[in-house]
C-alpha cells in the first residue's frame, strides 16, 4: 500500500541560504510525484531513511519529501553534453538488470573492473549474463549455466562457439579454442558470454529504497540507494557492491519494488477515438484525456506534462498537464503535426505531414529548423535512434533511417504493407508496425526479418522502452471479452511481460514508455 505523501518542511535560517552561482547555472532537477504533480528545482541529498531534501526553482527554502511519495527523480533535464559522451562499446550486462557501458580496465579470476565517465566498477564474473562489442548494434545472449565460456563471431553470429575467455582488453578479445589461442578484435566480435552466470534475479530483501538509476546512454543500474547528494549518488549493488555515480551524468532515479529492465507509466494514443491514456506498469488507467482530434502521437516532458500531436487539429501542439488537463497550445505555425519526440537538447521535433519534412520546435514554441523537406514521404511516425539518427515510417511500404547530421539515408526497408509505426530496438534492429496484416516484423541491418509478431487487430503504433526492449500492442481473449495487452519483448524476440491495459480494444497509434 502506498504510504501518504508526507511534506516535511525545514527551517530556513536567519537570512535564509544563498543560492551559490553553480547552483543557479546548474541543469534543473525534476521530483515526479505518484500521485501526479511535479517540482521543478535542485535536489540536494537522498538520505537512506527516505527522506529527499529539495530546492523548488529558485526559493532559497528547503523542503523535504518522504521518498514512497516519489516516482521518479529527473536529474540534469537542461544540461548539454560533448557529443562524444558514452561512445565506447564494451556494454555488460548483468542478471540484476543492470547495463553498463565503459573500457575494461582488468580482467580478473573471479570479476572484471569497467570504467566510464560516470563510474568505476569492480564486478562479479557471475553476475555478467554476457558482454557485447559492436559499435552498430547490442547483441543480447542468455546466461550461460554452462562450465565453458561462449563467444560469438560476425562472421558466423548463429553458431555459439564453446571457449576458455582469456582477457578482455585492448579492444581485443583473447580466447582459447581446443588448447588452441586465438584474439579477436572487438569489430569481429558479436558478444560473449561467461560461464556460470547467475539466471535473471529479483532482488533481495529491501533494506532501504530499491531504485534504479538510469544514464543518459542507456545504461542502468539497480541496487539500493545509500546516498545522493550534489555530486555523487552511491547505490549498494548486487554484483558490484557499493558503487559512486557522478550526479551530473546522471539521467533519472526511478524508485522500484522490483528490478524489472523495464519500469515507468505507458502514455499510449488512439487516434481513432481521440484519446490521450496514462496507465501504470500493472495495465491500470491513471487518467484519460478524450478532447483530441486523431492524437497519433503524445510525450511525456521531464517536468511530467504531456505533449501531443493532434493530426486532425492542424496547426499546433497540444500541451497537457501530468494529470491529463488541457494546458495550451504552442507553435501554432506548424502544419498538421502528427508525431512528436523530445530531443536531448530539451527542444522537440515532430513530423509535418502535409510538408513531409521534420521540424524542430523549441518549449515556448518558436520554429528552429526543417530537416528532410519534401524528402519524407508523407512520415506518418518518427522515433529517435542512436547516433543522432531517426526511424520514420510512411504509412505505406517503407521505413527509413535518417541521419539528421548528413541527412543521408543511413537504412531503408520497401516492400511493407502498412508501416505506420517503427523503432529501433536494442540491438540495432528495426520493429515495424504492419497494419494491413496485422503484425510486427524484426529487421537487421540487412533488411532481413528477424522475428515477428501477430497483433490480430489493426494498430497502427509499437513502442520501445529506454532499455531498448519492443513493446507491441496484441489483442487477446480474456474471460470472455476482448482485452488489448502491451507485451514487452526483448530485441532478440524473447516475451519478458504482458500487460493488459484496463480499457476497452482500440486502435492504438503510439505506446511510449518513461
Amino acid at each position: 500500500m502506498r504510504r501518504l505523501i508526507i511534506f516535511f518542511p525545514l527551517l530556513v535560517l536567519a537570512g535564509g541560504f544563498s543560492l551559490s552561482a553553480d547552483e543557479k547555472t546548474a541543469p534543473v532537477d525534476v521530483v515526479a510525484l505518484i500521485e501526479g504533480g511535479s517540482f521543478r528545482g535542485h535536489v540536494l541529498s537522498v538520505t537512506e531513511d527516505g527522506r529527499l531534501r529539495f530546492r523548488p526553482g529558485e526559493s532559497e527554502s528547503v523542503t523535504e519529501l518522504n521518498v514512497t511519495a516519489v516516482r521518479h527523480i529527473a536529474l540534469n533535464t537542461e544540461r548539454n553534453l560533448p557529443g562524444d559522451y558514452l561512445k565506447r562499446r564494451t556494454i555488460l550486462h548483468l542478471s540484476d538488470g543492470s547495463r553498463i557501458t565503459g573500457s575494461i580496465e582488468d580482467w580478473r579470476a573471479d570479476s572484471v573492473v569497467i570504467k566510464n565517465e560516470y563510474c568505476a566498477a569492480t564486478i562479479l564474473k557471475c553476475g555478467i549474463t554476457d558482454i557485447s562489442f559492436t559499435t552498430d548494434s547490442e547483441t543480447f545472449l542468455p546466461y550461460n549455466s554452462g562450465k565453458s565460456d561462449v563467444i560469438v563471431l560476425r562472421e558466423n553470429p548463429d553458431e555459439k562457439v564453446e571457449c576458455e575467455i582469456l582477457s578482455i582488453s585492448d579492444l581485443h578479445v583473447r580466447y582459447r579454442v581446443k588448447g588452441e589461442e586465438r584474439s579477436a578484435g572487438f569489430n569481429a566480435v558479436c558478444a560473449v558470454a561467461l560461464a556460470g552466470s547467475e539466471k535473471p534475479v529479483g532482488k533481495g530483501a529491501k533494506n532501504g529504497w530499491y531504485a534504479m538509476v538510469r544514464v543518459i546512454n542507456r545504461d542502468r543500474l539497480v541496487g539500493t540507494l545509500a546516498e545522493m547528494d550534489k555530486s555523487a549518488l552511491t547505490l549498494l549493488t548486487r554484483y558490484a557492491g557499493l558503487v559512486s555515480l557522478k550526479r551530473n551524468l546522471l539521467d533519472k532515479v526511478a524508485f522500484s519494488d522490483s528490478p524489472s529492465f523495464s519500469y515507468g507509466n505507458l502514455l499510449v494514443t488512439y487516434c481513432s477515438n481521440g484519446v490521450v491514456a496514462m496507465y501504470d506498469s500493472s495495465g491500470k488507467r491513471l487518467w484519460k484525456y478524450g478532447k483530441c482530434s486523431s492524437p497519433w502521437d503524445a510525450v511525456e516532458l521531464p517536468d511530467g506534462d504531456i505533449l501531443v500531436a493532434p493530426y486532425n487539429q492542424g496547426r499546433s501542439l497540444w500541451l497537457l498537464s501530468n494529470k491529463g488537463e488541457d494546458v495550451k497550445k504552442i507553435a501554432q505555425n506548424l502544419s498538421e503535426p502528427i508525431s512528436v519526440v523530445l530531443l536531448e537538447n530539451g527542444n522537440y521535433l515532430t513530423s509535418e505531414y502535409s510538408h513531409a519534412c521534420l521540424v524542430e520546435v523549441t518549449p515556448n514554441g518558436a520554429i528552429k529548423q526543417r530537416y528532410l523537406q519534401g524528402r519524407m514521404s508523407n512520415g506518418v511516425h518518427i522515433e529517435l535512434a542512436r547516433d543522432d539518427c531517426v526511424v520514420t515510417a510512411n504509412g505505406g511500404n517503407r521505413v527509413t533511417k535518417w541521419s539528421l547530421k548528413s541527412n543521408k539515408v543511413v537504412w531503408r526497408k520497401d516492400g511493407l504493407q502498412g508501416a505506420y509505426g517503427a523503432v529501433e530496438l536494442g540491438n540495432g534492429c528495426i520493429a515495424v508496425m504492419e497494419y494491413n496484416i496485422k503484425k510486427v516484423r524484426v529487421f537487421d541491418k540487412n533488411g532481413n526479418e528477424k522475428w515477428s509478431v501477430n497483433t490480430n487487430y489493426n494498430h497502427y503504433g509499437v513502442g520501445v522502452t529506454p532499455d531498448g526492449n519492443a513493446l507491441i500492442p496484441v489483442m487477446q481473449r480474456r474471460n470472455n471479452r476482448n482485452v488489448t495487452v502491451i507485451i514487452e519483448y526483448s530485441p532478440d524476440g524473447k516475451k519478458l511481460r504482458e500487460i493488459p491495459l484496463q480499457e476497452e480494444v482500440m486502435r492504438i497509434s503510439s505506446i511510449r514508455q518513461r
